[in-house]
């Protein structure tokens, strides 16, 4: 098959993004939309913003991201204006809830680990500071699902490089593209039509995972035997969402099928099968000691003090808010062989756990709760939300029934039995 132009990827991309990833005319027309970018990531956001218009917004407003720009926040500002952050910035996504608008980040930058060598407490501290002064976007915006947001890849030469360091930038980043471009299935004439069917797909597996009725997940595997408890008003869901009956995706691509833990009830240890990025800074090697719910201890070949600042941040941040499923015989990302070095992608290529803040849509009736009705049903608060990938080929995945039963859910990393895809 003919390679895709950088100009056909891209408006592949915006196509996909705004039909799929904010569903469409049915969610955006008469909104506003919000677009976080990069300054690679341009061209895209100006395709995005064209086809929104197409799609009935009444405005397209655009924020750009720097990693290189933060790097020098975080080193030269005082720890006051370190975490002073201006409310014309973080009201681009707070006033987004009043009108019900949507948002949406194009995931890719020019320079991926700016922060690597910055002080991991700063970097977290204003991450931290950044998440709570969109507090009202989170809590009323984003858990109930009445701000459709997404997330989009977009393939730059400052991530080429990162991904496969011993190409030229260029090339890397063509690389990447063509990565992006097969799992998101752009080659295809219907590839909307494609994921819409997808987003159906993941969904009916989420109601059989439902159905099942499990208390907990037994994830087992080189250096990890973890059991991650469920309360018994948690409810799977995947990448696609609803605002009201309208579906959008909120990340693209997505394999996975999530829910809300109970917050006290992680026990075991658990190994991390692919790095992260926990504010521009690489944690590799990572496992980690659960006991009642709360991380114990832990040990990390590089990037421990970026993994430890994350754990300060508050209390919730040393606790569970999100563990999902992915089946490496349903995910395109873990069929490209790539480990891309970013929590969009590699989150959607192996099962993870998300440590600090839940969602309170992945409980029955959690939306319309209050937060103490959520906690005492094991709902994690916290300002962070860090996904860390636990499979790989080797692992298999246990479902501990209330019934007191127990079932295979994923064997040597693939799905099984009635959770195993389907045409």
């Amino acid at each position: 098959m003919k390679r895709l132009t950088d100009s056909q990827v891209i408006s592949r991309t915006a196509q996909l993004a705004v039909a799929c990833g904010l569903g469409g005319p049915e969610c955006l027309k008469g909104k506003v939309l919000h677009l976080y970018h990069s300054n690679p990531a341009y061209p895209l956001m100006l395709a995005i913003a064209k086809e929104a218009y197409k799609a009935g917004v009444v405005r397209v407003d655009y924020t750009t991201w720097s990693p290189p720009a933060d790097a020098l926040h975080v080193r030269y500002a005082t720890d006051k204006s370190l975490i002073n952050i201006p409310r014309t910035w973080s009201d681009r996504w707070n006033d987004l809830v009043r009108s019900r608008s949507a948002t949406l980040r194009i995931e890719g930058t020019d320079e991926p680990l700016a922060l690597a060598n910055c002080d991991a407490k700063r970097v977290s501290d204003l991450t931290a500071a950044r998440i709570h002064a969109r507090k009202r976007f989170y809590k009323e915006g984003l858990a109930p699902s009445r701000t459709p947001w997404s997330i989009v890849p977009f393939a730059t030469e400052g991530w080429g490089k990162l991904v496969f360091p011993r190409l030229s930038a260029e090339k890397g980043r063509q690389r990447l593209q063509d990565a992006f471009v097969d799992i998101l299935e752009l080659q295809h004439p219907d590839f909307i039509e494609r994921w819409k069917a997808r987003g159906k797909r993941i969904e009916r597996r989420s109601k059989l995972l439902d159905k099942a009725n499990i208390k907990a997940l037994r994830f087992v595997g080189p250096g990890t035997d973890l059991t991650v408890g469920l309360s018994e008003k948690a409810r799977f869901g995947g990448g696609m969402m609803y605002r009201g009956r309208r579906p959008f995706f909120a990340n693209l691509p997505t394999f996975e099928n999530f829910t809300t833990p109970h917050k006290d009830e992680a026990n075991g240890v658990v190994r991390m099968t692919r790095p992260i990025l926990i504010n521009g800074q690489v944690v590799d090697g990572l496992r980690v000691w659960f006991k009642n719910g709360k991380v114990q201890k832990f040990t990390a070949r590089r990037g421990a003090k970026a993994f430890a600042a994350m754990l300060k941040t508050d209390e919730g941040a040393s606790f569970l808010g999100e563990v999902a499923l992915v089946g490496i015989n349903d995910s395109r990302i873990f069929q490209t062989g790539i480990v891309f070095k970013n929590i969009l992608l590699d989150e959607n290529a192996a099962c993870h756990i998300a440590f600090g803040r839940a969602y309170p849509d992945r409980l029955a009736g959690g939306v319309r709760m209050s937060k103490t009705q959520r906690a005492k049903h094991g709902c994690n608060d916290s300002k962070v939300h860090l996904d860390c990938m636990i499979s790989d080929k080797n692992t298999t995945v246990y479902a501990i029934l209330r019934d007191g039963r127990t079932i295979k859910v994923l064997e040597n990393g693939a799905w099984v039995g009635q959770f195993a895809p389907t045409a």
